[in-house]
């Protein structure tokens, strides 16, 4: 596990995280991390939350997102993400689910609210 909540990080998520597959949860919410999310993030083959919510992260939602089969929490509410969220997300078996509170980026909302709160 690695928390680093509320540290004011700034700059992008380094790329030496994405190489840590053992890792179960990562929490870098609530800093100024700001840059894209990398389809790199898939190889967070363990991962079971990954908490990125309140920070500066924009462009689209990863797909290889969906391929992280262990994930049971995915934050990432209050960034600046852009685009839809991969139809894969929604049809995951999250316990949360957080995107926007605004829902601009989820058109796939009707099919993420039955299941995951967005």
């Amino acid at each position: 596990e690695f928390h680093a909540q509320n540290n004011v990080l700034m700059g992008s998520i380094p790329k030496a995280l994405y190489g840590l597959s053992e890792l179960s949860w990562l929490d870098l919410s609530n800093n100024e991390l700001d840059g894209i999310l990398p389809p790199s993030i898939g190889l967070l083959s363990n991962a079971e939350g990954l908490l990125l919510d309140d920070n500066r992260l924009e462009g689209p939602i990863p797909v290889q997102l969906s391929l992280l089969t262990d994930l049971r929490v995915l934050t990432l509410a209050k960034n600046v993400l852009t685009g839809s969220i991969p139809d894969a997300l929604c049809n995951m078996s999250l316990s949360e689910l957080t995107f926007s509170e605004d829902c601009s980026v989820c058109p796939c909302c009707k099919s993420c609210l039955s299941n995951n709160t967005v």
